[in-house]
């Protein structure tokens, strides 16, 4: 047994520290947390790269339907009301990314910054 083995020390005590700071600190010590926690980062990249992922396809998945019923009547009789039923949409989507990334926020945080025209609408 001539080769040694070097194992890796953490101490509990930073580590408490460190989850104490992501879940208690402050906003700015909640996010140099997250940021220096590599595995919630590389949990992050991963969520990150499916989304963008199944975007593209469902992105062009529309984009070959639309091409095929582009002038049909029932894509007429659908109407008016897509817009608003889209950006509520983006909304809820951002939101959920917003909660995955940073579990630090809460949606009374989150409240705060919300234009006042969407804090009494339905999501």
């Amino acid at each position: 047994m001539t080769n040694l083995m070097s194992v890796p020390y953490h101490s509990t005590i930073n580590m408490d520290e460190h989850e104490k700071n992501l879940m208690t600190g402050t906003l700015e010590q909640r996010k140099e947390a997250f940021k220096e926690d590599e595995e919630l980062m590389r949990e992050t990249t991963k969520f990150i790269t499916e989304v963008i992922e199944t975007a593209a396809t469902e992105a062009s998945k529309r984009k070959i339907q639309s091409e095929g019923a582009g002038a049909g009547e029932g894509s007429r009789l659908k109407g008016g009301d897509t817009i608003a039923g889209w950006n509520n949409r983006a909304r809820g989507f951002c939101n959920r990314i917003l909660n995955a990334l940073c579990p630090c926020f809460t949606n009374h945080e989150l409240f705060a910054w919300t234009p006042y025209r969407y804090r009494f609408t339905r999501p």
